[in-house]
């Protein structure tokens, strides 16, 4: 019985696609190993959002080439929709599996395992390609040049075992136009999963013990758009919320202008969202936004997570920063700190611009030189250290509703509370899934400690 092992990279969309492909080997009688070296197949999920992506995705490539020669490489995701040739030139890679045809990848592997010809697929052998390599991958990738509405695909994704926050992908693909963003060319035009489909995985799910639920997409916000009937993101988190063994929901990002007053006001009144939005901010000077083809101002942006403050005080409120877009200046980039200082922000995840072929960024003049980009980076890091911080402090004495995860030692456990804060009780190892009171004591080595106040099933 053959053996699989999965390395995802990237967003929690990518994360969902990765449990989608767990499930469908299982179903195919694939045993997951314990780690790369004993498994005989292992799928990288790869990321193309930045260069520094796609050398993570070759360097880890090379990783289990060294452990497990023997091993079957495949390669999907967002790097092989994009490069595919670039995959090709990499020994011991086996399969390159676009997202094009991420739902086939098990029926394509399985079958040539066994020693049959999968047809209907674009086939290219690295030898016909590229002459002189000794890579013999098979390739299968369609493009995505029209942009052209393709179905959405989605197995029902139960969660893996070892998972106590499992991802379910809503949505997939996007419309927009950030001129910096490979997104929209390896994925496709958004489209949605049925909002009947989503309550019945979401159902499952909790009918499995798991209390916290997180909703992932690439455009999430804009769920329901494509479909024509109606369907809104704030009418799905509605109806998940007559599922009555469900905990908790929590939403993976959501773009500024799809924060609305209704949604705001939504999680304000509700026992089973999380309070926590992550809001891509980018820049805090309008010109970069401009440049960068973000449809929201700084002021706009600022009026968003204001209202989130002050309609919700306790909630995490985290955004993405980009540093060193072309023609940044040292003056705009002091602005963007300067905006983040003022906000309410609680946490920063800040990335260093990476001209993504074919996308007008990478064309734009006024390229920053890289100490001045880790400068920066470095900058804003701490910064978002800083802001996270001064949310932590804020929550030493609180009581705050908690779940647990399947992360425990001998005397202590961890749990993530429904502000997006990691927390650690010592003293005790308790069960994944466990909703806790739990009273934060002190904040140690950027984690909270606390003690519980009182566990049940559901979220108080």
């Amino acid at each position: 019985m053959a053996s699989f092992y999965i390395i995802n990279f990237g967003c929690r969309a990518t994360q969902a696609d990765g449990g989608e492909i767990e499930q469908a080997l299982r179903a195919q009688r694939y045993v997951k190993a314990n780690g790369l070296e004993d498994a005989n197949v292992v799928v990288l999920n790869t990321c193309t959002v930045t260069a520094a992506a796609d050398r993570d995705a070759r360097q880890t490539i090379r990783r289990v080439q060294r452990q497990n020669p023997t091993a079957k490489i495949v390669v999907t995701g967002c790097y092989a929709q994009r490069a595919p040739e670039e995959i090709l030139e990499m020994p011991g890679v086996h399969f390159v599996v676009g997202n094009s045809h991420k739902d086939r990848l098990v029926e394509i592997v399985d079958a040539r395992l066994q020693g049959f010809a999968t047809e209907g697929s674009p086939v290219h052998e690295g030898t016909d390609r590229n002459e002189g390599l000794s890579c013999t991958a098979e390739v299968y990738v369609e493009g995505f040049s029209r942009r052209e509405r393709i179905p959405f695909v989605s197995q029902t994704f139960f969660g893996a075992a070892d998972r106590t926050r499992p991802s379910l992908k809503i949505q997939d693909g996007c419309d927009a136009n950030c001129s910096f963003c490979i997104i929209p060319t390896v994925r496709g035009r958004s489209r949605s999963l049925d909002p009947i489909e989503v309550k019945k995985q979401v159902a499952a799910l909790a009918a499995q013990g798991y209390r916290e639920v997180v909703l992932s997409g690439i455009h999430l916000g804009s769920y329901g758009r494509d479909r024509g009937d109606g369907s809104t993101l704030l009418k799905l988190l509605e109806s998940l919320e007559e599922i009555e063994e469900l905990g908790r929901i929590r939403l993976s990002s959501i773009e500024p202008l799809e924060v609305n007053a209704a949604l705001i006001s939504h999680v304000a009144q509700s026992k089973k969202f999380a309070k926590h939005f992550h809001v891509p901010m980018q820049s805090g000077v309008d010109r970069i936004l401009r440049a960068m083809r973000r449809p929201y101002t700084s002021a706009q942006y600022a009026e968003v997570v204001s209202s989130i403050r002050e309609n919700i005080p306790d909630a995490a409120i985290g955004a993405d920063v980009i540093t060193g877009f072309p023609g940044e200046t040292e003056f705009e980039h002091r602005s963007t700190l300067e905006f983040v200082e003022a906000s309410p922000l609680t946490y920063l995840h800040v990335f260093s611009f990476s001209p993504r072929p074919g996308t007008p960024a990478a064309l734009m003049r006024g390229s920053i030189a890289p100490e001045t980009m880790k400068r920066r980076s470095g900058e804003l890091r701490q910064l978002g250290l800083k802001k996270k911080l001064g949310f932590q402090q804020e929550m030493v004495g609180r009581i705050l509703s908690a779940v647990t995860l399947d992360r425990a030692g001998n005397d202590l456990t961890e749990a993530m509370s429904s502000n997006f804060l990691e927390i650690r009780i010592e003293g005790s190892r308790l069960a994944p899934n466990l909703f806790l009171d739990v009273e934060v004591k002190a904040i140690e080595n950027s984690v909270l400690l606390g003690t519980v106040r009182k566990a049940g099933p559901s979220v108080v």
